[in-house]
């Protein structure tokens, strides 16, 4: 298990959790900027692009220089290595005959190290909504999927013929990683 320090973990995808501050991110990624040409850019005020910038570099994302009367913004040293294998730890991948699948869509509630909550919305339209949550409970990790669907006759469809299948991709994962969570149990006390 990846080991991270909460409130360095709050400060990073507390700052992460905003649109703005994540755009931010990216501009800063193509090239330094000033605060004003940040307000400029995203249509606000000075006084609120320096609220988004204190947020990011008091989270280690950005770091800003004041050289006269311009504050310059660059992307800061940190980076979110740390936050991306916390993150890691908790994509699931299934093998379905031998073609991987994994879970895509949005991470809507990321609370280190004790909860995940993952959202994709399926189909063309995004009529189907899959929510699935990961939650640490007295050492375990509790999983609990749950599926939106827009009609009764997309229940009947879909959950009847998904579910048995997910169900059993779930169960070999699970008999993997208890075999692989035993094997390095057995290494480690060996050591």
């Amino acid at each position: 298990m990846v080991q991270c320090s909460p409130g360095h973990f709050d400060q990073a995808f507390g700052a992460l959790s905003d649109a703005t501050r994540r755009d931010v991110l990216e501009a800063l990624g193509r090239g330094d900027a000033s605060i004003t040409a940040l307000a400029e850019r995203f249509q606000m005020t000075l006084t609120g692009m320096q609220k988004h910038v204190r947020v990011l570099e008091h989270a280690g994302l950005v770091t800003t220089e004041k050289v006269g009367r311009v504050r310059t913004c660059r992307l800061g040293k940190r980076g979110l290595h740390e936050e991306a294998a916390w993150l890691e730890q908790y994509r699931l991948v299934f093998l379905h005959g031998d073609t991987p699948m994994a879970f895509f869509g949005t991470y809507t509630d990321v609370t280190p190290p004790s909860r995940l909550v993952w959202t994709n919305e399926e189909g063309d339209l995004g009529e189907t909504v899959t929510t699935v949550t990961f939650e640490e409970q007295h050492g375990r990790t509790l999983v609990v999927v749950r599926d939106l669907y827009p009609s009764e006759e997309a229940v009947d469809t879909g959950a009847s013929a998904a579910m048995p299948e997910t169900f059993d991709q779930l169960d070999e994962l699970l008999a993997r990683l208890v075999v692989e969570t035993e094997t390095a149990r057995i290494l480690t006390s060996e050591d």
